[in-house]
């Protein structure tokens, strides 16, 4: 799993803004994680660009695909959205109802809850030298683009290009029954969150996709990240699953936006 040190090139006195203003919503927040723990978390992993921060909001610039990060006051958010409204960006938002501030072609917004876990390290092992490992009698193993295909046929939010290059870049892991089958696959994006998890029909309501899930909880807390995930609001089934897992939900609404 890659990460990158974009943001070191970032002026390091928006850096600074950037963690103050953040630090600043989560002591003001229930339990200490705000709506904008996924700003923080890109920036605390280093994985974009401060393009803005002062005491009212903070802007990112993903590194891998250009897409933006926002957490901010309401009165600051208009300024921050304008920079960021590129035709053909997705913008994620620690607050959902900034959403309006964005021409998004009548496309409506992916509006989600965002899950953080605080607990220990499941029990699963963490992928060997060969990138593999296991639990309850499933065979977890790191993907290669050889897999493009079947990925591409059970998840389409991305498109081909980026599937390929997270199976490059060794992001993606699936499971496997005793006989060799797939059953399911788990990734990260490329603002860090846990995502891209699908388990086939004829191998669910087996524990596959909270193997998986642990798994990439595991690879998380080894790295010293804060595991995280998003959940589209009518998704009850994966609602349910991160409750099982253990994940505490941090407040408000987050979306994605795709600016128009």
């Amino acid at each position: 799993m890659t990460t990158t040190t974009a943001c070191l090139a970032s002026d390091l006195t928006l850096v600074a803004a950037a963690r103050r203003y953040l630090a600043a919503r989560d002591e003001a927040a229930p339990g200490g994680y705000a709506s904008s723990t996924m700003v923080r978390i890109a920036l605390d992993r280093e994985l974009g660009r401060v393009l803005e921060a002062n005491e009212r909001g903070v802007l990112i610039e993903l590194a891998h695909d250009g897409g933006f990060l926002m957490a901010a006051d309401d009165d600051e958010a208009p300024r921050l959205a304008s920079l960021c409204a590129r035709p053909g960006c997705g913008v994620a938002l620690a607050d959902a109802r900034h959403s309006a501030l964005f021409n998004t072609g009548g496309q409506t917004p992916f509006v989600c809850n965002t899950y953080i876990y605080l607990g220990d390290p499941k029990p699963v092992s963490l992928p060997d030298e060969r990138g593999r490992a296991s639990i309850a009698g499933l065979d977890l193993r790191r993907l290669d683009e050889s897999f493009a295909d079947v990925v591409c046929a059970h998840y389409d939010i991305i498109g081909p290009q980026f599937v390929r290059e997270h199976l490059r870049a060794g992001q993606m892991y699936g499971g496997f029954t005793e006989s060799g089958e797939l059953v399911g696959f788990i990734g990260e994006h490329e603002e860090g969150s846990i995502g891209m998890l699908r388990v086939f029909p004829e191998y669910r309501r087996r524990g596959c996709a909270q193997a998986l899930e642990s798994l990439m909880i595991n690879l998380h807390l080894a790295r010293g990240y804060l595991p995280y995930c998003q959940v589209a609001l009518d998704n009850e089934a994966s609602h349910a699953l991160q409750a099982k897992l253990g994940f505490t939900r941090v407040p408000g609404e987050q979306c994605w936006v795709d600016v128009a």
